[in-house]
């Protein structure tokens, strides 16, 4: 098993470092060829949630993402500072509602995840152990 992390400050200018060591990494991983479109726009949507997520409820910490890739195939997890409330398709806990000005890479926030499932094998949002929000994608060998 091999594993490497990255450390973003939250800002969208930086979402192409994460988009471009994912591709790296599933390169080098196995994945093939033909997904590694869809890992870097699934990858590149997930970091900018979560930037958003940190814009939102006024976080400056970094995204942290770890990549993982072992005998069952690859896995990207995306941590962010908010809670599992503040995923931006479902306003709570008083947070404004969004419109499509705030889109996550350029989709209505409401859509963002959905287009993520569709191009990872396996997603998950769930709470983080350490605080946050950790969203987690895998593509199966």
């Amino acid at each position: 098993m091999s594993t490497a992390e990255l450390s973003l400050s939250p800002r969208p200018e930086l979402v192409r470092i994460a988009r471009m060591m994912s591709v790296a990494l599933a390169r080098r991983g196995g994945v093939p060829e033909d997904l590694l479109p869809e890992v870097r726009l699934a990858v590149g949507e997930a970091a900018s949630r979560a930037v958003l997520v940190h814009e939102r409820v006024g976080s400056d910490a970094p995204v942290r993402l770890t990549f993982v890739e072992d005998d069952r195939g690859y896995e990207v997890r995306i941590h962010d500072d908010g809670s599992i409330h503040d995923v931006p398709d479902a306003p709570d806990e008083g947070l404004p509602a969004m419109s499509a000005d705030d889109a996550v890479g350029g989709l209505p926030p409401e859509l963002a995840l959905a287009l993520i499932a569709g191009m990872a094998d396996d997603l998950s949002v769930l709470p983080d152990p350490i605080g946050g929000t950790l969203v987690v994608l895998r593509w199966r060998r």
